[in-house]
């Protein structure tokens, strides 16, 4: 690694460390100077942005909102919460594996940050220290993304593999990434399972409880959603939710089902450049963009229809069934 590179990776770690301590939108926009610098001061040639990525993250959250503004995001998080309340004892266990699942389902974390409280709520009740449940769900909330078969992280993985002529499928990751992703959430929660002091032996928590105002804040409210009202409409947005699941995963499984289409590819040790008729020298890349099938330099291939674009048509589809059958009211959306 030479002095430049070192700098360089300064500067990148440098704009996410400003951007960090501003949040929200200031991490891509101070990213941006240190892009800039990159590229205008070292000359460093920018890649291309990852709109494949970026596509499938915004049919994914596109679909997860109306799901959301549908009331089935509610219902979801109110079956957590059964269960939590059901076993209180052993939310340590519980709570990771309902964040996760939640994850693997919605394909993003962000849809526990309602179920947060609510464990924290559950283990101060229980004399848990909140901390114990509450940092394994957290992790779990995250590590869950590379078990989601919408998750970006996932097809992104498989796109490149199948870039670098690795033959790897959807089904083929979650196999390995699910199995190992719960072994380590249950090692992480049996870890924490006795960490810190139990409240009940904990003098600084006990000195709290004396001051009422701290008591009250404690125990005065209960955060649940138990008390929201589920309809018939919400219902039907997660089954809808669960159905274009099902078919992204059946797709992925047996890829035969797929349109496929026909294209033009370079014929692995092939002339990279051929001379054609009317004179002009050509690359075989060119030909290939062309659709011009040359013998020994380019061939004609059929191929199926890329899981991304699968995953952000579904997706799309069923936001749009959901609003439609949901009867969602304009001002919701």
């Amino acid at each position: 690694m030479t002095i430049t590179m070192i700098i360089e990776l300064l500067i990148v770690l440098l704009a996410l460390w400003v951007g960090s301590r501003y949040g929200s939108l200031a991490l891509g926009a101070i990213s941006g100077i240190g892009l800039a610098l990159l590229v205008f001061g070292f000359g460093l040639k920018p890649g291309s942005p990852p709109t494949d990525v970026i596509y499938i993250i915004i049919a994914a959250v596109t679909c997860a909102g109306i799901l959301q503004a549908s009331g089935g995001m509610d219902w979801l998080i109110q079956v957590a919460e059964r269960l939590l309340r059901k076993h209180p004892d052993r939310i340590t266990f519980l709570a990771p594996l309902c964040t996760f699942f939640l994850t693997v389902l919605v394909g993003t974390g962000h849809v526990v940050y309602t179920l947060m409280p609510i464990i924290c709520d559950i283990a101060i009740k229980k004399g848990i220290r909140p901390e114990r449940p509450c940092g394994v769900a957290s992790v779990a909330s995250q590590v869950g993304i590379t078990c989601s078969p919408i998750a970006a992280a996932v097809v992104a993985f498989v796109t490149i593999s199948s870039a670098y002529h690795f033959d790897v499928t959807i089904p083929q990751v979650l196999m390995v990434t699910i199995p190992a992703c719960l072994c380590g959430l249950m090692a992480a929660a049996v870890a924490s399972y006795h960490r810190g002091l139990d409240l009940d032996k904990d003098p600084m928590f006990q000195t709290k409880l004396q001051d009422p105002v701290q008591y009250t804040y404690i125990y005065g409210e209960t955060a649940t959603t138990l008390d929201k009202k589920i309809d018939a409409n919400a219902k039907r947005s997660v089954y809808i939710f669960f159905g274009a699941l099902a078919v992204i995963v059946l797709f992925a499984i047996f890829q035969g089902l797929l349109p496929s289409y026909d294209e033009v590819q370079v014929v692995k040790g092939g002339q990279s450049s051929i001379t054609l008729i009317n004179g002009v020298s050509e690359s075989a890349a060119q030909l290939a963009q062309a659709g011009v099938v040359v013998k020994g330099v380019t061939e004609g291939v059929s191929k199926y229809l890329k899981m991304n674009l699968v995953i952000q048509i579904i997706m799309i589809s069923a936001a749009a069934l959901m609003i439609i059958c949901c009867k969602l009211r304009r001002k919701k959306l």
